[in-house]
């Protein structure tokens, strides 16, 4: 997912997720994943999502419970929200399907300068071609064993706040249904989801001060403590980064999927780094390079590349190999799975360029089995350049059968400081 996409790039979000993650098969849901044996991890499931949520595909879910910040005994546990490696911070649908309305959680209001009098902040979150208009608000997290007692979220299409600024006018993301989850976790190599473009002068046209009835929105600068920001840096412990394991699944497809979150880097004795590559991506926050690195496929060179959870595919555009499915638009058919080889090469410091085979097999082939909906082997047009940079996105089926490391900007691990991937 790639941060600010529609015709600009922020580089702290990465979320290309939207147009990204619409698909085509439904299918059953799986069983219950076991809980959790250790108190840094949390289990991922790619399943079909809720019955109502329109068909899905390579859509990793986790389960959070979200607490009142002023009473951490009125709490709700919401399943099905999305693990995205490519957007920062925590942002829920006012009514999630099959939990409490976050209205029931009396969450604290983000205001302009803190005085309830003023106005509250809000802000508009750009995906590929959508985009989630809410408010920012306070609330008390917890994810498997791991709290954050005072998180600024984003509350997206709370009803109580309907003016949206012409800034932000467009697609809207408005049901959870549509949108095929009830939130997202945007657990990225990054700490804030806008950093320095939210607080210079000329601002990123991402928060909005508005009036007290959420109207009259305009532009506003603002600070880092009030970003929202990836949750694991806000842990107590376990807090330099993260590790994304998914089990392997048949080239066919899978009904379902398992997996495990686990948080920290070198930090216990179930989160050792044993990577053997580690990719070290572009760390000057005022590069369009920042949080990339390097992949080359067919001689071409991709600058633009990164790992995200929350990209259902392969997607990456070649001048020689266009075979776009009829029905499903947006993917590859070719008549035979193509093989590739990649490379992946980060900044000075990384291990050797890694050497990456994949497969894109024939979209509508893979849509046949109505039953599957995690698939290893799924391909798709890219999304175009993006500050000039040529983008790959290594999607879901990158992650199968791997153990996916993610150091935090500014975290220390053995294999050295983030931001940097690893597996």
């Amino acid at each position: 997912m790639i941060s600010s996409i529609k015709l600009s790039f922020n580089p702290f979000l990465l979320p290309l997720l939207l147009t990204l993650l619409v698909v085509a098969c439904g299918g059953d849901s799986s069983s219950n994943p076991p809980p959790p044996v250790e108190a840094n991890t949390v289990n991922i499931s790619v399943n079909n999502g809720q019955p109502s949520f329109w068909a899905v595909v390579n859509m990793p879910y986790v389960s959070i419970t979200l607490c009142s910040p002023n009473d951490k005994s009125n709490c709700t546990t919401i399943d099905n929200i999305l693990l995205d490696t490519g957007s920062t911070g925590l942002r829920i649908f006012a009514q999630p399907i099959n939990a409490a309305a976050l209205s029931n959680l009396n969450l604290t209001q983000q205001m302009t300068t803190g005085n309830t009098a003023n106005g509250p902040i809000f802000e508009c979150f750009a995906f590929a071609d959508k985009s989630i208009w809410g408010p920012i608000k306070y609330a008390a997290l917890k994810i498997g064993e791991k709290t954050v007692r005072n998180l600024a979220i984003q509350v997206i299409a709370e009803p109580n706040f309907t003016s949206v600024p012409e800034a932000c006018k467009g697609k809207l993301e408005t049901d959870p249904a549509f949108f095929r989850a009830n939130g997202i976790l945007g657990v990225s190599l990054f700490r804030n989801d806008c950093g320095a473009h939210c607080t210079n002068a000329n601002p990123s046209p991402q928060y909005f001060a508005c009036d007290p009835n959420g109207r009259n929105c305009a532009v506003t600068t603002q600070p880092l403590a009030n970003q929202v920001q990836n949750p694991v840096t806000l842990f107590d412990s376990d807090n330099n980064g993260f590790i994304v394991t998914l089990d392997p699944i048949p080239n066919r497809g899978a009904a379902s999927a398992k997996g495990t979150l686990t948080f920290g880097i070198d930090t216990r004795n179930n989160n050792v780094s044993k990577n053997t590559n580690t990719i070290l991506a572009g760390n000057n926050p005022n590069s369009a390079a920042y949080g990339f690195f390097t992949t080359t496929v067919n001689g071409i060179n991709f600058p633009g590349g990164f790992l995200d959870t929350g990209v259902n595919a392969y997607r990456f555009n070649l001048p020689d190999f266009n075979p776009l499915c009829a029905i499903y638009t947006g993917f590859y058919c070719p008549s035979n799975t193509t093989e590739f080889t990649a490379t992946i090469s980060g900044t000075s410091g990384s291990t050797p360029p890694a050497i990456v085979n994949f497969n894109i097999a024939n979209t509508e082939i893979l849509f046949s089995h109505p039953k599957n909906v995690a698939f290893n082997n799924l391909g798709g047009i890219g999304i175009g350049p993006n500050n000039n940079l040529i983008i790959f996105a290594w999607g879901l089926p990158f992650f199968f059968g791997k153990s996916v490391y993610f150091a935090i900007d500014g975290g220390t691990t053995n294999k050295g400081n983030g931001p940097y991937v690893g597996w």
